[in-house]
């Protein structure tokens, strides 16, 4: 990037954008792993919730998508080997659209449905 370009601040140099024809002077931070946003414990707490009600007792896991916005759900449960998947996502997903909004839906990259055997074969 030329000289022009790039801002000097303590000694190191920050990648400006140029959008709208101005320079704007964008800081290069550090990431830090966030807790998960309210939506995904209001899930993660209705899907055990109504999973026990129906005496299936799981553990679900949620798990931020490295530089997305997204978020994977995996639910384990050795009741599940009594479902076919596509039953299994259907009660999952049945649950998840009573608990979240439809834009909070929409931050789920991925389900998944497995039984602990399903994981150990892994």
């Amino acid at each position: 990037m030329p000289p022009a370009q790039r801002g000097i601040k303590n000694g190191a140099a920050f990648p400006l954008s140029l959008g709208g024809g101005r320079g704007i002077l964008v800081p290069m931070t550090k990431s830090k792993v966030k807790a998960p946003p309210s939506f995904m414990e209001r899930l993660k707490a209705a899907l055990i919730s109504a999973l026990a009600a129906n005496d299936i007792s799981a553990k679900v896991r949620t798990e931020r998508v490295p530089t997305t916005k997204l978020y994977r759900v995996g639910v384990l449960a050795p009741k599940f080997k009594a479902l076919k998947h596509s039953e299994r996502q259907n009660l999952i997903w049945r649950i998840a659209d009573s608990a979240l909004s439809p834009d909070e839906q929409l931050h789920i990259s991925m389900i998944l449905t497995l039984t602990p055997d399903e994981v150990e074969e892994r």
